[in-house]
């Protein structure tokens, strides 16, 4: 393997892990801020 090979593969599997990083946390934040959301909801009420 040529050294840009190499290159292109490193980059390659490191944008796929930061995107699979990115997919991952934007799935969790948005079940998190749902919950919180559902949570709020009552609170928010009773203020109003």
């Amino acid at each position: 393997m040529s050294f840009s090979l190499v290159i292109t593969f490193i980059l390659g599997v490191a944008v796929g892990m930061f995107l699979g990083v990115i997919g991952l946390s934007l799935c969790f934040i948005g079940k998190r801020t749902d919950a919180m959301e559902n949570f709020d909801a009552p609170r928010s009420d009773a203020l109003s």
